[in-house]
């Protein structure tokens, strides 16, 4: 049975601060023992609970929001 456990608030800034100095998915993920996808679901969550305040995220780069 697979036991799941939520972001904590230090974690999802830690991800934003990360974020944005440039830092890459793996990087962000390794800094703070996540895998990769949890870090890149929760920047998508992020771009889409702020609509376009955030980057869009690719599986390699950053981009900024283009509509």
């Amino acid at each position: 049975m697979n036991t799941y456990k939520h972001l904590t608030l230090y974690e999802c800034e830690k991800i934003m601060v990360f974020h944005a100095l440039g830092k890459t998915i793996t990087q962000i993920a390794q800094q703070l023992y996540r895998h990769k996808s949890t870090i890149s679901r929760e920047l998508r969550h992020c771009y889409r609970k702020l609509g376009g305040i955030c980057c869009i995220i690719s599986t390699t780069t950053l981009l900024p929001h283009q509509p």
